[in-house]
């Protein structure tokens, strides 16, 4: 099955779901990319895998540890407004904004990552469960959104 992959900062995956604006049923947040558009092969209203990234943390967890579904890629153009895109946004990207520390504030983000129903999943799925281009994933960090296929390897594969 295809899936989407992708990296994002714990914190902000953690203010989404504790955010009651994404409660409603078809509510999307986004999650920024610097995919400057939306590859061809993505997939849409499919699930999206995320590995949580965790800031100042030297160890990762080669896992994904959320889920949520991908409705779509929209280019920062694509808002009408800055209101419309931070009504989409979890509020620690929002205080990030004007951060003092440039290495902690947020980065101008060419697109976002539409994605409705996250939840932390209770059960963490190994990054070589993820299948991309027919070989398990090999690394130990998600570093740009990607197609893979979620499955079982075989042992041809």
């Amino acid at each position: 099955m295809n899936v989407i992959l992708a990296g994002v900062d714990e914190e902000h995956l953690t203010s989404a779901l504790s955010d009651a604006r994404f409660d409603e049923p078809g509510a999307e947040v986004s999650f920024g990319t610097m995919l400057w558009e939306e590859p061809p092969t993505f997939p849409r209203d499919v699930p999206i895998y995320f590995y949580a990234v965790t800031r100042g943390n030297s160890e990762s967890i080669p896992a994904a540890t959320w889920r949520g579904r991908f409705t779509r890629y929209r280019r920062r153009e694509q808002f009408a407004s800055l209101d419309e895109l931070d009504a989409t946004r979890p509020q620690t990207t929002l205080d990030r904004r004007d951060h003092a520390d440039p290495d902690q504030a947020e980065p101008d983000w060419a697109g976002y990552l539409m994605v409705i129903e996250l939840e932390r999943l209770d059960t963490w799925v190994p990054l070589p469960k993820f299948l991309v281009s027919g070989k398990p994933f090999k690394g130990v960090v998600v570093r740009r959104p990607m197609v893979a296929d979620y499955g079982e390897v075989t042992r041809d594969g």
